[in-house]
């Protein structure tokens, strides 16, 4: 029977070993008193379900406090274990005093609970004592999380005892998988909306504020940039076409056209309006090719738009508002509301709309060359894997085929048509237990036109390798030169060198996003490794661990003599960084060593 990933044994000498000490530490919310997303003091790291923390001073106690702790998660940044002593509670108001209770979480996986009720005695600044203390019980000890699902309290002096982790190499931690990376360029958050152009490739960043294009050489320098309404990328001729701004940000009433080198305007409001059509404006172009489709309104009354069409010089009508649409009923009606989601192919064209009898349902239309326009899909039909309650992206792939990204319940899926209807559904929900990331990881796979498959959960970027999906970089990990903070995947170029964009905010700045081009590399299965051994003053030895998986199994071997070895436990839970527990006798020195045990498909 054979077992994969042997480490290196570890040769600890009992005399040698690292004594810890207990630190403590009081997260008091005196020390900053202001809104933060998270709050760390000496090691301990505080977060909620809404992703800042603010301090509050309406309570009588004289110092601040905090009330925003719906859903809070106490860990220690290390993933070291921790104990909490004590910790000063009050009610949220004097109309909300709902009971609290702590959910403490054992490196073994065990469970730990404390409820506390409150006397209910609350009256703000100047009355009574509002707040009572409260010790937590012996069975808090040496836990690696804790959470309480309570909504409405305030807290204070929470004081917790902490083992002094050891200090861990950088390769210890969880790695990421990436050859090398390029730094693109850099933007502040929500000021503009960017659609980047390389030599040899695109992506859109940013999320509000005004719009615009930036055209780059293969060193990152701007070869030029300006301001643009509704930009669209046509790979096909490497260039934008856009609404043209004025220096104070208002639309410029033409569709124009560029690359780096040459710019020229494709078309005016003037003269569709000359070419007889009542519209009041022009914009969300879209271009394959000599084949511009754009959009016109009028706003004039009745909001209506129309689809055009440019191609050769001449302009055509394809959609306006008296057009009749396909219900899918065997009916027809007129269009009501402008699409949400346009899509371009070869001598192809969709979008997305909702009909005069049911404005509320959304429905994909899809025309292929001369045909007439068809439905194919509708808010409300069932697929093989749920009923379609969300249309969230067109798109044409290399063989001219649609693809329709819909959600249903708690999953998404993409539907592939092509001129002769429904092809395949593509299922994108995916979860998955990456490879040394010791999580579950459920999200949505984001699939490239070469089959390339990239998975975006929690602030990471994994990406899927023969079968396996392992991490490229996410929140938290040490990243040229700091430590991210913030992390968005842009995209990705389907030719090789295979690379991923990635928009990340650093914890220095969170407000500064940096731009990367990350060119990665065959991904390697690390075996786990052991970091420097931590006696605790309670006599039990602790060996800090990486590079676990989840769903695989572990053991914790000793041996005196490195030829008999004993088990001592299994390892109960896979933690990213963890401490496996030694609480039995020790000999004046042992080897150690985690092996992983093989699955039923590997044993002899």
């Amino acid at each position: 029977m054979k077992s994969r990933h042997l480490f290196l044994p570890l040769f600890i000498f009992l005399t040698a070993a690292t004594h810890s000490h207990a630190d403590t530490v009081t997260i008091d919310f005196d020390d900053n008193p202001s809104c933060k997303p998270e709050w760390v003091k000496e090691g301990i790291r505080l977060t909620n379900s809404r992703g800042t923390i603010c301090v509050s001073t309406n309570h009588d106690n004289g110092t601040n406090c905090s009330n925003d702790l719906y859903g809070l998660k106490v860990v220690h940044t290390e993933g070291a274990v921790f104990t909490p002593k004590q910790v000063d509670l009050a009610e949220y108001s004097s109309s909300l005093a709902e009971p609290i209770q702590f959910v403490g979480k054992k490196a073994n996986g065990e469970t730990v609970i404390f409820d506390v009720t409150l006397d209910k005695v609350w009256d703000g600044s100047g009355g009574a004592d509002d707040f009572q203390t409260f010790t937590f019980p012996a069975s808090f000890t040496d836990i690696v999380s804790m959470e309480t699902p309570s909504r409405y309290w305030r807290m204070d002096n929470l004081i917790i005892d902490t083992i002094s982790p050891p200090p861990l190499p950088n390769n210890l931690k969880l790695g990421s998988f990436y050859e090398s990376y390029e730094f693109i360029r850099s933007q502040q958050y929500n000021y503009t909306r960017y659609l980047v152009i390389g030599p040899d490739y695109h992506y859109k960043t940013g999320t509000t504020g005004s719009t615009g294009v930036v055209f780059l050489n293969e060193q990152s320098n701007i070869l030029s940039s300006f301001k643009a309404g509704s930009p669209y990328y046509d790979p096909t001729t490497n260039t934008a076409v856009y609404k043209p701004l004025n220096y104070q940000g208002y639309s410029i009433p033409q569709i124009d056209q560029r690359n780096p080198n040459i710019s020229q305007t494709l078309i005016t409001l003037e003269e569709v309006q000359t070419a007889g059509y009542s519209v009041t404006s022009i914009g969300a172009p879209i271009l394959y090719g000599d084949r511009l489709v754009f959009q016109g309104f009028n706003t004039s009354g009745g909001d209506s738009y129309s689809i055009f069409e440019l191609l050769n010089g001449s302009l055509t009508l394809l959609l306006g508002p008296d057009t009749l649409l396909p219900d899918g009923n065997g009916d027809s009606d007129k269009p009501y509301y402008w699409p949400d989601h346009r899509a371009i192919g070869n001598d192809a064209l969709a979008f997305d709309t909702s009909l005069e009898n049911s404005r509320t349902v959304w429905r994909v239309f899809v025309k292929w060359g001369s045909n007439d326009f068809q439905s194919v899909c509708t808010e409300g039909d069932p697929t093989k894997h749920g009923v379609i309650t969300e249309i969230s992206n067109l798109a044409f792939d290399s063989s001219n085929r649609l693809l329709v990204d819909i959600s249903y319940g708690t999953g998404k899926s993409t539907l592939v048509y092509d001129a002769n209807g429904l092809v395949e559904e593509i299922e994108r929900t995916v979860t998955t237990n990456p490879v040394n990331s010791a999580i579950s990881v459920r999200g949505y796979k984001h699939i490239t036109d070469s089959d390339h498959t990239y998975l975006f959960q929690d602030g990471v970027q994994y990406r899927e390798f023969n079968g396996q999906y392992y991490k490229i970089l996410g929140v938290g990990d040490f990243f040229d030169g700091d430590t991210i903070y913030q992390l968005n995947f842009l995209g990705a170029t389907d030719t090789p060198p295979i690379r991923v964009f990635m928009d990340v905010a650093y914890k220095s700045d969170p407000y500064l996003r940096k731009h990367y081009a990350i060119t990665l590399s065959d991904p390697i299965d690390f075996p786990p490794r052991f970091g420097e051994p931590v006696y605790h003053k309670n006599g039990k030895l602790y060996l800090p661990i990486s590079y676990l998986t989840l769903g695989r199994s572990y053991e914790l071997q000793t041996s005196q003599d490195m030829t008999t070895w004993n088990s001592v436990n299994p390892v109960q839970e896979i933690l990213p960084l963890q401490h496996l527990i030694i609480d039995q006798p020790l000999a004046p020195k042992a080897f150690y060593r985690v092996i992983e045990q093989p699955t039923d498909q590997e044993a002899p």
